[in-house]
Formats: structure tokens, sequence, C-alpha cells
């Protein structure tokens, strides 16, 4: 069985952008991607993502390494909004899965 059909949810991934206006403003505007993913939580105060412990991680996320999914970035599932808390580096994308560590938003 290929590693694709692990990833069974579909996730939305939601990042902001700040574009200055030139009277010391600006603008927010939000893009937003679909992403197949599998997700859990996780089983204590500490989680181990990113090759490093995270304390406030709360999920899990695995997607393949090619996701465009950055710190800060928002991840919507199921109507709940997580913030991407831990990332691991993916130099050059040779790893096959990405494994990133979420913090849930209270709503």
């Amino acid at each position: 069985m290929a590693i694709g059909a692990y990833l069974d949810i579909s996730v939305t991934r939601a990042r902001e952008t700040f574009a200055p206006d030139n009277m010391g403003g600006g603008s927010v505007s939000t893009a937003t991607t679909t992403i197949r993913a599998a997700m859990w939580q996780g089983g204590g105060p500490e989680t181990y993502a990113a090759s490093k412990f995270q304390k406030v991680s709360s999920h899990q996320l695995v997607c393949k390494y090619d996701a465009d999914i950055l710190e800060n970035d928002k991840i919507v599932y199921d109507s709940v909004t997580y913030r991407v808390v831990s990332r691991p580096d993916n130099v050059m994308g040779k790893n096959e899965l990405l494994v990133v560590g979420l913090e849930r938003l209270e709503q």
C-alpha cells in the first residue's frame, strides 16, 4: 500500500501575509490551500516533533514532504484551527513524510 493511502484527511493551510502601504498602515491577506494529511492528538504535555521536544504541541500532522507548510501557518480541520509550532528542516526535500507539531487554538 502506498504511503499516500494513509493520508486520509484533507486539511486547509491558511497563511497570512502583510502588505504595507506608504501611509504607515497596511493590509493582511490570507492565502489558503488544501493538503492531504493524517493527524492525531499527542499523549501528553510534551510532544516530539522537528527532531526536538515541543512543550506546546497538542497535535501532530503528517503530510508529504512537498507540502508548503511554514511555522506560524494555521491549519483548519473539521472547523477547528491549529497553529503550526514546529516544522523540521527538510533540506532538499529528502524525507518522504513531514511531521508537523500543532497547537490547538481556542475558539
